[in-house]
């Protein structure tokens, strides 16, 4: 990972992660009545576009959705207008 001083910018995204595919969240949600899970995601983004560092700033009531969420982040590309 590169030096977070190199950061072009950094945002803050709600992502909705969808985790009703993973058992154990799916009972989870049934059990809570819960059909959409939120998280809110600060990230930064490197010179090239690439997401150097995640953290979550607001967190679900599933620890394991917060993650996916993380790791889609993650993966995420950004390229100029």
């Amino acid at each position: 990972m590169r030096s977070m001083t190199k950061a072009a910018a950094v945002g803050v995204m709600a992502v909705v992660a969808s985790c009703a595919s993973e058992p154990v969240d799916k009972t989870r949600m049934l059990n809570s009545s819960i059909s959409r899970v939120r998280t809110a995601v600060k990230f930064c983004v490197d010179e090239d576009g690439a997401v150097q560092a995640t953290r979550s700033i607001v967190a679900s009531p599933l620890p394991n959705c917060d993650a996916r969420a993380l790791r889609q982040v993650q993966g995420w590309r950004f390229h100029p207008i």
